[in-house]
């Protein structure tokens, strides 16, 4: 297969020049994702308050809950064009193409239906305080009206990465973060409706994004040509997706279900606390976003390499990406929080008390991040040699498993945010610990099945 211009050859060269080459798009993408995220939070505390950032605040566990099940399934999608890039299997590439796009369609409308209904009955499980939960319902409910076109979009841009482009999702973001932004200060400046406001600009730049891409898709052609004549369901590429994906899934709603019961427990502290929490967790994720972008280099690297049957390659990209994430973690989540205070005082301006919440959680966060990336980054990889099952259960029973027994008995008898916040580092070490074990036995499983010749997609019907 030929590279194309927008493609990274993974498989050949340079390991480090292009690890670089393909994760810093990603990076910046994730970066203005989370800028734009921002600039919602900045505009709506200027213009309406602490409790409207608490309202959106309140809701993210609960859109990110739903979302990410879906949007699991995408990595899926990685690690098949991936494989089917390095094994040279063109005709697997399209069929791959039109499944995904198709099973992204109907994914966002599965979740915008179940979004606009259970909003108001999943915040009220969550125990939003009664001076937030009009608005988080309202913000929730609007924003779930945009979940075709966010996941459409989050699917084609996997398949953009698995070939090494992730420069034209990173240009294809800016534009619709643009509008995105300006919309905010049209709607919530001028007009003054707030977080509904903020809401309508988030649904709009995705309807945006996913055209977009849909355009870049329709005129690449080759493996990768783009038709909606075309879009339909390959029972075996869906499997193998379903296979792949759907354990991600899983893995990253019952992270998001362990949120909602962190976010219970903060919510505990009242709306103060609420609205420092949810500064703190926007401003710290600039740190995840950067290193957490090493795992799905990882995952593209890996799979590439495993389809081409150099398992010396993918292991080498493995450590480097590792090697690069621990430092980025360590780069960013200390400055981030020896800088707190001033970064908290752009979110919640005078609001004291809410600043000094949402500095205890940057302390338990950000310092010990390096350990969460190590955590990532081993999970990439056990992904891209197709293993999905492994990963999501030690990191359900780790990651997710730990937090959630700390809060029943831990911070039960001892209910301080300290004690909280104590919960993720701790729930870290442990994944990650498990986790690295997984890897030694299933690299080895994986090179005695590339001795017999066995096909990458005989194995997820093993119990790997």
């Amino acid at each position: 297969m030929s590279i194309g211009k927008h493609e990274i050859n993974m498989c050949e060269g340079s390991l480090f020049g292009k690890i670089v080459r393909f994760t810093l798009p990603l990076i910046v993408m994730n970066a203005l994702q989370l800028f734009y995220t921002a600039a919602d939070m900045i505009v709506v505390s200027r213009f309406e308050g602490d409790l409207a950032v608490a309202a959106i605040g309140a809701a993210s566990p609960l859109i990110t809950l739903i979302v990410n099940v879906f949007i699991g399934l995408s990595s899926g999608v990685s690690v098949c064009i991936g494989y089917y890039i390095g094994a040279r299997r063109e005709n697997d590439i399209k069929r791959t193409v039109e499944t995904s796009a198709l099973l992204g369609i109907v994914s966002g409308l599965i979740v915008a239906v179940i979004g606009v209904l259970a909003s108001g009955l999943f915040l009220s499980w969550m125990e939003t305080p009664d001076d937030i939960f009009a608005f988080a319902t309202s913000y929730a409910r609007i924003y779930f009206l945009g979940a075709p076109a966010n996941l459409l979009f989050n699917f084609m841009s996997a398949v953009l990465r698995a070939r090494g482009d992730t420069g034209r999702p990173l240009y294809i973001l800016l534009i619709c973060g643009i509008v995105n932004v300006l919309l905010n200060f049209i709607l919530v400046g001028y007009f003054g409706i707030g977080v509904i406001g903020v809401a309508i600009a988030t649904v709009v730049s995705q309807y945006l994004s996913a055209i977009i891409v849909l355009i870049v898709m329709v005129h690449d052609g080759g493996a990768y040509d783009f038709s909606f004549r075309r879009l339909r369901f390959h029972k075996d590429i869906l499997g193998r997706l379903l296979a792949l994906g759907l354990p991600s899934g899983i893995q990253s709603s019952v992270f998001s279900i362990s949120g909602m019961i962190i976010q219970s427990a903060v919510n505990s502290f009242g709306s103060v606390a609420i609205a420092g929490n949810t500064a703190a967790g926007n401003i710290d994720t600039f740190s995840y976003i950067a290193f957490n972008s090493f795992q799905t280099t990882c995952i593209a690297f890996v799979s590439q390499n495993y389809g081409a049957r150099n398992m010396k390659r993918a292991e080498r990209a493995f450590k480097l990406c590792m090697i690069s994430a621990v430092a980025v973690a360590i780069l960013t989540g200390w400055c981030l929080c020896f800088f707190s205070d001033i970064l908290l005082e752009l979110y919640l301006p005078g609001e004291i008390s809410a600043i000094s919440f949402g500095m205890v959680r940057m302390k338990y966060i950000c310092i010990p991040y390096f350990i969460l990336a190590l955590m990532d980054v081993t999970v990439g990889a056990l992904r891209g040699f197709g293993s999905s099952l492994v990963p999501t259960v030690i990191s359900i029973i780790g990651s997710c498993g730990i937090r959630v027994l700390w809060i029943f008995t831990v911070f039960k008898a001892y209910k301080t945010p300290d004690i909280l916040y104590l919960s993720f580092p701790i729930a870290w070490l442990v994944t990650f610990v498990s986790l690295l074990i997984a890897y030694f036995f299933i690299k080895k499983r994986r090179e005695r099945e590339m001795a017999l010749q066995t096909d990458f997609f005989e194995t997820l019907k093993q119990k790997t």
